[in-house]
């Protein structure tokens, strides 16, 4: 497992309990991970809002002919002129990554433009009422908070100023109607409470983003945890549990590819067929557990033997073993099985002599057959039957020898 896996494993039990008590920032090493992880998409989500705001902005331009008929050119000069040149130019810095203060200005200017740009306009236009432009604010931080995913400062922010411009129209509104600043105090506490309650919003949504992210790392550890044990079961299940080397069930699936791979390449496959001499003698005299420890030696032998990565060793049943040998012919498998029978001899484990009392080195017996598949005139059984009658002829002729 990799590092940063293994880091979140560590402490994935510490941040949820950190999520649990309303914290909205994880241990550092995890958020940023986080970050790392939602940064692209958050960045897509307030791009294509801001598009999207831009779009209704212009389309809203005709509603000046009702509102504000005088005032139309003067809408259509701040939303065109200013909001959106500002929100196409965030846009164009959003949509690949950029350092963090870039992509935080990008967040949430042009929202607060968009709120200056309206107060702007309303304040210009005197003679409208200023119940509009206080319901227009916090209709604005409303949709702006609950629909782009600013992180918490970055709504914060938003929300402050947006605050401070629409008061300040409002106060310059009333001002040039020379009406009380009271007449509209309770709308702009309204305005400050949806705001304060917009960013709360912010703060459970942030907070859930990383419970989710934190909650999606704990089902990618057990899935991957998941994998790995059923790599294990599959292992396990093609592994001749005493040896270590692969079992009948891989042994025969692996001469089935190797057969299909050397049809392909036009290239030979040969096979040695090992059994172990007079092993019933060990497993008789000696008992089971000398048994097992003469199979695990014989085994290794014949491993130290193959070329890693390419031949295959298998146990095929009781004290036989298999080795397939892709591309190899007969000559050298030959070789290779007068190899398998030295170093077996040299391993050090003494078995009963059949008929003696003494004791002598363990030794095999090894059929050989060799064939080409491109020629079609055999098929993986035959390669195993002539390595079977092979090694019979072994056995005939004294074992301890290849025939």
């Amino acid at each position: 497992m990799d590092g940063g896996f293994a880091w979140e494993r560590r402490f994935l039990g510490r941040s949820r309990a950190a999520i649990t008590r309303f914290q909205w920032r994880l241990p550092e090493f995890l958020e940023q991970r986080f970050e790392g992880e939602t940064r692209r998409r958050r960045n897509q989500q307030i791009r294509f809002w801001q598009l999207a705001f831009l779009v209704f902005t212009i389309l809203t331009t005709g509603l000046d002919f009702l509102s504000i008929p005088q005032y139309v050119r003067l809408g259509a000069a701040l939303r065109i002129g200013i909001y959106a040149p500002v929100t196409l130019i965030a846009a164009t810095l959003l949509a690949r990554p950029r350092a963090r203060w870039v992509e935080f200005l990008a967040s949430v200017t042009p929202p607060i433009v968009g709120v200056a740009v309206i107060q702007v306009l309303f304040v210009a236009a005197s003679d409208a009422d200023l119940v509009r432009p206080v319901f227009i604010l916090s209709l604005l931080i409303l949709s702006c908070n609950a629909l782009l995913p600013l992180r918490v400062a970055e709504s914060v922010t938003f929300t402050s100023l947006s605050l401070l411009i629409g008061y300040g129209a409002a106060v310059a509104g009333a001002q040039i109607k020379h009406l009380p600043i009271r007449s509209v105090l309770d709308l702009l506490i309204a305005a400050l409470m949806l705001g304060v309650m917009s960013v709360i919003g912010r703060v459970v949504a942030e907070r859930q983003a990383r419970a989710t992210f934190v909650l999606g790392l704990k089902l990618r550890l057990r899935a991957r945890d998941l994998a790995r044990m059923n790599e294990t079961l599959v292992e396990l299940s093609y592994t001749d549990p005493l040896t270590g080397v692969a079992n009948r069930r891989a042994f025969d699936i692996h001469l089935e590819r190797v057969w299909q791979a050397a049809f392909v390449a036009r290239s030979s496959v040969a096979l040695l067929l090992i059994d172990i001499d007079h092993f019933k003698f060990v497993n008789d005299r000696m008992g089971h557990m000398s048994g097992d420890e003469c199979l695990v030696a014989v085994s290794r032998a014949i491993v130290r033997e193959m070329r890693h990565g390419k031949d295959v060793v298998a146990r095929f049943g009781g004290d036989e073993f298999a080795v397939l040998l892709p591309g190899a012919d007969y000559t050298a498998a030959r070789d290779v099985a007068e190899r398998v029978c030295a170093a077996v001899c040299a391993v050090g484990v003494h078995q009963p002599r059949k008929s003696e009392n003494g004791l002598a080195p363990v030794t095999v017996s090894i059929g050989v057959s060799a064939a080409f598949p491109a020629h079609g005139d055999s098929s993986p059984q035959d390669l195993i039957a002539q390595a079977d009658r092979a090694l019979y002829a072994a056995k005939a002729a004294g074992r301890n020898g290849v025939a």
